[in-house]
């Protein structure tokens, strides 16, 4: 029996780990219903979604964005270490790796925060102590550690799920989103530096030459709530083949390039090493 609504669930070392409203709960397997194994109920409001990998578990809270977990199969305790320090509502979460996560909030940001690899994730306190001092000793009502979050992009509409595939064998990986009203986009990254300044270029030059419909600047509806950072906006990209021949040569000759054809190729190629 429940008290709550589970609104996530995921197997985790051969058992069940659960988000019941603020609660997460590791559950086994027993001969006729399943075993509480341990619980962790400090969390803010409510569990959205859990992702977890090895024995670090990450937790979209509804209201407090991302939390960092530790679980100790020792001592059977599930301790916080690490949250962010901007509150989100929560609709979808990722893990790109072990310490990178990405999420979107209700009002239709997506962004990616980042734990630093010497955050401490059992300290003496924790191992001899358990949980209880952890919460005592932390930072802002929170953790103890916070999580960087390294990039910031408003797509306009809430995004409903996110989830990191890969398309391309031997690629990193690029990250899928859907959002409410039935958009699908991706995410993916520039592994390059030639190419970060060559489309960051591109996209300031067309920021000025492209004049939004409804009037609103693009930097500002980026920026909507919080300042775009480290996206460059393929679909403003992508409009670069709309524009008129004579401004498709002023572009050219402001990224110093000999002709159209040369941002066009560019374009294309990058099209084609995400597909």
């Amino acid at each position: 029996e429940m008290d709550n609504v589970p609104l996530s669930m995921i197997p985790f070392n051969g058992m069940l780990l659960a988000g019941v409203g603020k609660c997460l709960r590791l559950f086994q397997l027993g001969k006729k219903k399943m075993l509480l194994k341990s619980e962790n109920h400090k969390f803010p409001h409510r569990i959205h979604s859990i992702r977890a990998i090895q024995n670090r578990v990450y937790v979209a809270d509804n209201a407090e964005s991302v939390q960092y977990v530790k679980y100790n199969p020792e001592t059977n305790l599930f301790s916080l270490f690490a949250d962010t320090n901007i509150p989100r509502w929560m609709t979808a979460m990722c893990q790109v790796d072990y310490h990178t996560t990405m999420g979107a909030d209700k009002f239709g940001n997506v962004f990616m925060c980042r734990v630093s690899p010497e955050v401490q994730e059992n300290t003496e306190e924790m191992n001899r102590i358990g949980n209880k001092y952890m919460w005592q000793r932390g930072k802002l009502n929170g953790a103890a550690s916070k999580a960087v979050e390294i990039l910031q992009f408003h797509v306009g509409d809430i995004v409903t799920s996110l989830e990191k595939v890969q398309i391309v064998p031997s690629t990193p990986g690029v990250i899928i989103y859907t959002t409410l009203m039935g958009s699908i986009g991706m995410f993916m990254p520039l592994d390059k530096s030639r190419d970060v300044k060559f489309f960051s270029l591109l996209e300031r030059q067309l920021r000025e030459a492209i004049s939004p419909i409804s009037g609103n600047d693009h930097l500002r509806y980026r920026s909507s709530f919080f300042p775009v950072r480290c996206v460059i906006d393929g679909d403003l990209i992508d409009q670069y083949t709309s524009l008129s021949e004579s401004t498709q040569y002023e572009i050219a000759e402001n990224l110093e390039k000999n002709s159209p054809n040369d941002i066009l190729k560019r374009i294309d190629q990058l099209k084609a090493h995400s597909s």
